[in-house]
């Protein structure tokens, strides 16, 4: 029998009335007779529990211990409180640890990114495994984590112990698919436990005094957040032409956005936060359930409504069609006329009795808490303890930039730090650039500017660098010419940076001419301004054959070259908006001029064909937007919540670049996670790229032909699209590539 032990601060908490308490909550009811001796911790530095937890927990425990941990009474920071918490943790919890990894007991931490606790995972003896609601903070920075706020600073280092996780137990599918993809966490290591039913159904409910004298009304369960969607779901309403009905909606507001809201429909009400008994009478009394969210972790709404018999009308997102794909009118959370489609089919052909007591039946089989008491002990069971093995120093881009580096550099953490203690060294470029992502990995106490590494490589088993053609990696050029040590050369082609490094005055213009007299001299033509870093360097990691054969001509011993894979989350799930516009062909990434946007005006003339362009203009070349908006939906600088959407919903991606340097394309490998269909130019990486899980092209004046026959052909692309994310699956993962950076770079 192995010992569990679990976090049970959040009880302590106003959580303990939130999704947090109530998740954890259910899953403490239905652990009684499961094979595990339960030990629980809380917190006497924190409020009583209420009576009924503190019943729950005497009642489970094989142990309750008591342990002060620091909260944030004490210290708001949580870099500053971990150190202590887990000093205290280690001695509180000294004789349940184990030397011997294959009988550790498990440590669960039910809440992680709860501000009002500081929970951390012990520092050895334990497997560690935390619960995963969501990432709707890290997905909708704007509302949650801005740019050099206390709140991205607090994330951040919530997210280096989240990161400390051995397992995660998520709450859907959903939520593992964004741990793959948002944050790099192998889908090996992610148990999909599901949650149980509403903790308000043995209650009598009681009307929301906002709702005196409102007898029809359709209940639109929300929060003041933009991922909740709530104008375009009044715009909706308003546009479905419900009568007198009114629309209710909870959870408070700001006074600003009651009135701008109330602007938009008739009858809209606000009823404020309700308690479970008046939520209770809400879900009891409406006609149905009006859900427009575009992101959930799980989805608790729509799961209670079904309990309680409510038709429902919500988004056809990943989380709520994993509750069912049948029970539900689904909508796209992006069109006001789609939505407002479903709240009249909702209305006017609610479903009959017996097709919703089906429904509920079939729904609540799977989530139910004795299922997920059930789904997490047999999770523990495939947890394993990370085995690091040396000290490790990164020089990259940081997240936040442009450079689609820094972001793969951020991805890679979760597994990085399983088997190397990382350092982070990073740079921002010269002059201002616009934050694109949160930056979970500057805010770390480990992290540094990139100028500080020359005096600390000696505290580190290996150094490594991520080379690129951008302003975001003069640092780590000029730090890997002077003292060389191990590369991943993300392009072949160093030209741009090298002009860019001489107007700035960061390198002689005799130190660059004499780069170019190397190339010539050499008769480079795969590789421009790489050959003095490359001879530099220990070890040389190129994601291409093409980059490897490229650098190892110039490299003075091809034997410090290695071609690997640059890694990429899939996701277990992918769900699709279904477009009414026919098939959606997209070009996507950096704007510029090289990336065959002139290819889109044709494409679109293609019967049943909508296109869309959507990435970053990085290089001030929006003006190649403007031909393409009579023909194309255009998104210029989406967030990376709304780029990969977009590339979900595409069906033919087209990556046909006019040059190549050497890259590898991240938006290509992004797309083939979806199973989109990708149509490449027989050049460099692409042309390594499997014949049959892309679709390749000897020159742009056939992609008109072959998108016009892919777009026919939903069954070949079908089977193109699975082929894609099989091949990526097998040899694209983080935790692979974390494993063979080990072996590389340690020998």
């Amino acid at each position: 029998m192995r010992t569990v032990v679990i976090d049970c601060q959040i009880l302590q908490t106003v959580a303990r009335s939130r999704g947090m308490g109530h998740y954890l909550r259910g899953f403490l009811q239905h652990l009684p007779g499961k094979s595990v001796r339960t030990i629980l911790l809380v917190n006497p530095r924190l409020p009583e529990l209420s009576s009924g937890d503190a019943r729950l927990l005497s009642e489970i425990a094989d142990e309750v211990v008591e342990c002060a941990l620091v909260t944030d009474k004490d210290r708001s920071e949580f870099s500053a409180a971990a150190a202590t918490n887990r000093k205290l943790l280690d001695r509180a919890l000294a004789r349940y640890s184990a030397t011997d990894s294959s009988h550790a007991p498990y440590f669960i931490v039910a809440s992680h990114f709860y501000r009002g606790i500081h929970p951390v995972f012990p520092s050895s003896g334990f497997v560690n495994v935390s619960i995963a609601y969501d990432l709707i903070p890290f997905l909708f920075p704007d509302d949650h984590l801005r740019p050099g706020s206390h709140e991205l600073r607090d994330y951040a280092n919530r997210f280096a112990e989240f990161a400390r996780a051995d397992h995660y137990l998520a709450i859907s599918q959903a939520t593992a698919d964004d741990l793959a993809v948002h944050l790099g966490i192998d889908q090996t290591r992610i148990s999909v436990v599901l949650g149980g039913g509403s903790p308000r159904s043995h209650l009598e409910g009681r009307m929301p005094a906002a709702l005196e004298g409102v007898h029809d009304f359709v209940l639109m369960a929300t929060a003041d957040l933009s991922h909740k969607n709530n104008e375009r779901g009044v715009r909706a309403f308003r546009q479905a032409d419900a009568g007198d009905m009114a629309l209710v909606i909870t959870s408070t507001f700001a006074a600003e956005a009651c009135q701008r809201l109330g602007r938009l429909a008739k009858r809209v009400i606000f009823t404020g936060n309700v308690d479970d008994v008046e939520y209770r009478w809400l879900l009891d009394n409406a006609r149905m359930l009006f859900f427009p969210t575009i992101s959930e972790g799980l989805g608790l709404p729509v799961l209670e409504a079904v309990e309680h018999g409510l038709p429902v009308a919500c988004s056809r997102i990943p989380s709520l069609v994993e509750i069912s794909e049948t029970a539900f009118t689904m909508f796209d959370p992006t069109s006001v006329t789609d939505m407002a489609r479903a709240i009249n089919a909702t209305l006017d052909h609610p479903p009959a009795n017996d097709e919703l007591a089906r429904t509920r039946e079939a729904v609540l089989q799977n989530f139910s808490w004795d299922r997920t008491a059930s789904r997490i002990v047999d999770a523990l069971g495939s947890a394993q303890q990370a085995q690091k093995r040396g000290r490790l120093a990164v020089m990259a881009p940081a997240p936040s930039s442009f450079s689609a580096v820094g972001k793969v550099v951020q991805e890679m953490h979760a597994e990085l730090s399983r088997v190397f203690e990382v350092d982070y060294y990073l740079e921002t470029g010269i002059g201002l650039s616009r934050p694109v992502r949160p930056d979970l990995l500057t805010p770390l106490p480990n992290t540094y500017p990139a100028s500080q590494l020359a005096g600390r490589r000696d505290r580190y088993d290996a150094v490594l660098t991520h080379i690129g053609n951008s302003e975001f990696h003069i640092d780590t050029i000029l730090e890997s010419l002077r003292r060389g040590g191990n590369a991943i050369i993300h392009d072949t082609h160093l030209t741009a940076v090298f002009d860019f490094m001489q107007r700035e005055g960061v390198l002689t213009e005799e130190r660059c001419t004499l780069e170019r007299l190397i190339d010539e001299k050499l008769e480079n033509t795969a590789s421009s301004r790489i050959t003095t870093l490359a001879r530099r360097q220990d070890r040389l990691l190129c994601y291409s054959d093409y980059a490897a054969e490229a650098v190892s001509a110039v490299s003075g011993d091809p034997r410090r070259v290695t071609r690997v894979y640059q890694p990429v989350g899939v996701p277990e799930r992918v769900t699709r908006s279904k477009s009414s516009s026919g098939i959606t062909v997209s070009f996507a990434g950096i704007i510029h001029s090289t990336k065959g946007l002139d290819l889109a005006r044709t494409v679109s003339e293609i019967p049943n064909v909508s296109v869309h362009v959507f990435g970053h203009s990085v290089f001030a070349d929006s003006a190649l937007l403007e031909p393409l908006t009579s023909v194309a939906e255009v998104v210029s600088d989406p967030s990376d919540l709304e780029f990969q959407m977009a590339l979900c919903n595409t069906d033919i991606l087209v990556n046909v670049r006019a040059e190549y340097h050497g890259e590898t394309s991240r938006s290509v490998l992004e797309a083939m996670r979806y199973g989109v269909v990708v149509v490449v130019r027989r050049i460099g990486w692409y042309d390594e790229l499997p014949d049959d899980t892309v679709v390749k092209v000897d020159h742009a004046s056939e992609v008109a032909d072959v998108v016009a026959s892919l777009a026919g052909d939903e069954q070949r692309r079908r089977e193109i699209g699975k082929r894609a994310r099989r091949f990526l699956l097998d040899h694209h993962s983080y935790a692979r590539h974390a494993s063979t950076l080990a072996d590389l770079l340690l020998g």
